[in-house]
């Protein structure tokens, strides 16, 4: 039913972004979880056809427009469904605006860089529920209300994300690029050497961009979707390049930032006196009761702690990674573009 799926789909994008906003508003947090699980495993299934690929994945841009608090909160299945999701359906992802989509969702639920602010030209009716889970007014978001853009929506071209040119808007700002054109360098008269403050941050190392609270878990998940993409060749070309470049840049400025309150949790020094102790006491409590409840519970508590004590270790080594994805990428550079020439 897959090849009939379109003449329905955008009836029913409309109830998943209701079901989404709902829930946001009304704090229905088992809701949240439900229906961000039903999106992105019924994007799984069917962006499998090539021919509806792309049509299935700009309907994950509703994420996008949800608060940036609501993202956090869902970070955890958004990441383990982007990392499925790119296992199976990578190779039928072709355009440059589809790859924009899926580096501005992870760098927006890894990274906790601020969602984009979409832009369109005309102003489209009010056809969906608005609340506090999106945006806050129209003028700042620019986004229908339904979160999503339909079928002939995309055929106007109105909105720069569809466009292939120009890239469109990024939670990351463009002025960060480090420009190698020897050119492009402005150089003072008089031998000052000096250089203009925008020159100076154009041509710093430093990527600024704005980050919030992100979440450990989603950040260590949406690294490995972005190592599972950079380390195929077949999936990076020159129309996901530049974007995947700015997605590294943004996680390696998440990596190295300041620790967030949610992240202290994760620190194996930062445990407070009586943690194990109390860990201690619940064990032999636990074994009082006897029997098998004992042991699953025993069995529970150990699978836990170790999960949380594993988890710092891979988190401190990411920006170790996302070095050797660097490098992955400017050692293939020539031959990437090269096989554009050929074509």
């Amino acid at each position: 039913n897959r090849d009939r799926l379109l003449p329905v789909w955008s009836r029913v994008q409309e109830k998943l972004y209701t079901l989404l906003v709902g829930a946001s508003t009304h704090e229905y947090t088992y809701l949240l979880q439900r229906t961000t699980v039903a999106l992105l495993k019924l994007a799984i299934y069917l962006m499998r056809n090539e021919e509806i690929c792309s049509t299935i994945l700009q309907s994950l841009r509703m994420l996008l427009a949800l608060r940036p608090a609501v993202i956090l909160a869902i970070s955890k299945p958004i990441s383990i469904g982007m990392y499925e999701l790119l296992k199976t359906s990578a190779q039928n992802i072709h355009t440059e605006a589809d790859w924009v989509i899926v580096f501005t969702v992870l760098e927006c639920v890894g990274a906790g860089a601020m969602p984009p602010d979409y832009s369109v030209e005309q102003q489209v009716a009010v056809s969906g529920a608005k609340s506090d889970g999106a945006l806050s007014s129209e003028e700042d978001s620019g986004l229908p209300d339904r979160g999503y853009i339909s079928d002939s929506e995309l055929s106007t071209g109105t909105l720069p994300l569809v466009k292939p040119a120009p890239l469109p808007s990024s939670p990351t700002t463009g002025d960060a690029w480090i420009m190698v054109n020897k050119d492009a360098i402005d150089l003072v008269p008089g031998g000052s050497g000096g250089q203009s403050p925008a020159s100076s941050i154009r041509h710093s190392i430093q990527y600024h961009c704005k980050l919030l609270e992100h979440s450990p878990f989603a950040l260590v998940k949406c690294w490995e979707s972005l190592a599972f993409i950079v380390r195929n060749v077949a999936h990076i070309t020159p129309y996901n390049f530049e974007s995947c470049v700015r997605c590294i840049r943004t996680f390696v400025e998440a990596s190295m930032g300041q620790i967030h309150p949610q992240q202290r949790e994760y620190q194996p020094n930062k445990r407070k006196p009586g943690s194990a102790k109390e860990r201690q006491r619940k064990r032999d409590g636990a074994s009082h009761q006897g029997g098998a409840s004992s042991s699953s519970s025993s069995l529970a508590m150990d699978s836990s702690d170790s999960e949380s004590e594993e988890l710092p270790e891979r988190y401190q080594s990411i920006s170790i990674q996302l070095l050797d994805l660097m490098h992955t990428l400017h050692t293939r550079t020539a031959q990437i573009f090269r096989w554009t020439f050929k074509r």
